[in-house]
């Protein structure tokens, strides 16, 4: 029998609607459940279609069927989390897009989230917000290493830059090197108070 996603009921006959996700938008258990049944696998296991209620549908009211607090991608046509949103990336594509699309977009188009110089350390920092994926095979683009401590101090908010981060920008600035910084990447701390950094340097000798 399938159950709604959102209230956790026993779904009745066609009274559903199947909304399209990203496998990891949940936790493996609502796709692998004998018992119940709260989604659907496509194919390729890349997605998947969740089940809610017709009546929780809140599509004409947010944009998208769960509502606020979640977002429609318009690189993949999935709903995700809106925590996963990058500013950055929306102000530079003019889109919405989930971490993966904008993963696509920063590396299709790395120069244009490149800084230089030594910035405000006493302000917030320019940087993209791409959850746990990393930014890989981009010719120049390597992951800085004296970032090693993988998180920043955010609360309070004057408290911006107060960690190995801001050595990593200093030494990639010192080398003459372009810097990245991205956030919510895979060195993520279970401190509340602080946020998940990596810092990548862009070396414009071996650009592609």
């Amino acid at each position: 029998m399938k159950y709604c996603f959102n209230c956790m009921e026993p779904i009745r006959g066609n009274n559903y609607i199947a909304v399209r996700v990203r496998k990891d938008f949940c936790h493996p258990s609502y796709w692998e459940n004998d018992k119940k049944q709260y989604g659907e696998l496509e194919d390729n296991g890349e997605y998947g279609h969740l089940f809610i209620h017709k009546k929780e549908d809140e599509t004409d009211s947010y944009g998208n069927a769960f509502g606020e607090g979640y977002l429609y991608c318009g690189g993949c046509d999935t709903i995700f989390n809106s925590d996963e949103e990058s500013m950055e990336v929306y102000e530079k594509s003019d889109e919405i897009l989930c971490a993966h699309c904008a993963r696509d977009y920063v590396k299709e188009n790395i120069k244009e989230f490149l800084n230089e110089g030594l910035p405000n350390f006493n302000r917030p920092l320019p940087s993209v917000n791409l959850e746990a994926l990393q930014l890989d095979d981009i010719p120049g683009l390597t992951h800085a290493p004296e970032d090693v401590q993988g998180w920043a101090s955010s609360i309070p908010t004057n408290d911006y830059g107060r960690g190995t981060y801001k050595d990593a920008i200093k030494a990639i600035v010192e080398r003459g090197n372009k810097w990245l910084i991205v956030t919510g990447g895979p060195n993520v701390t279970h401190n509340i108070c602080a946020v998940a950094v990596d810092v990548y340097e862009y070396e414009e000798a071996i650009k592609a």
